[in-house]
Parts: C-alpha cells; sequence; structure tokens
C-alpha cells in the first residue's frame, strides 16, 4: 500500500470502529432490557430493535470494507478479497457482543 492508502485506511478503520462501538453498545443496552424481561415473553418490539441494530452493524462492516477495497489496485483486490473471504469463512468480521 502506498502512503495514501495506508492513510485512507487508518482514517476510514478509526471512523468505523467509533460508528461500530455505538451500534455494539446500542446491542448491549438492548439485550440487558431482554434479560430483565426473563421472567416474561419477550417483546416483538424489542427483538426487533435488537434485529434493526444487528442488521445496521452488517451493513455498516459492508460499506466499510467496500469503501476499503475501493483505493486498491487491481493486484491488492485480489488479496484483499482473499482476506476477506478468509475473515467471513472464520466468522470474524461480525461484531462481538459477549
Amino acid at each position: 500500500m502506498n502512503e495514501e492508502q495506508i492513510a485512507f485506511f487508518k482514517n476510514s478503520r478509526r471512523e468505523h470502529f467509533e460508528r461500530k462501538g455505538d451500534l455494539m453498545a446500542d446491542i448491549a443496552g438492548l439485550r440487558t432490557q431482554l434479560a430483565q424481561q426473563i421472567e416474561k415473553e419477550a417483546s416483538d418490539s424489542l427483538l426487533n430493535l435488537i434485529a434493526s441494530n444487528y442488521k445496521e452493524l452488517e451493513m455498516l462492516n459492508h460499506e466499510h470494507f467496500r469503501r476499503l477495497r475501493s483505493i486498491c489496485d487491481d493486484e491488492q483486490k485480489l488479496t484483499f478479497d482473499s482476506l476477506l473471504f478468509d475473515l467471513a469463512k472464520k466468522g470474524e468480521l461480525r461484531g462481538r457482543t459477549h
């Protein structure tokens, strides 16, 4: 990677983790609310909020990797794609909430 790509990558990564951290905190709070309701049926509205946040997290991850890939040359894209597929197979692209 050249210096411009490295700078873009670092900035994009920082922004991504800030946004991801906010979403993960929201998910954790919602899961806490769900746990507090253990004595009764889970509310559809709470479950829908959790699902919506996970969907947003997946979209955020997808767009982040698209941005990173967009600055790669053709050779770098092959390496990037291979790495991304390996991470996806291992399940390491998903945000951790526990």
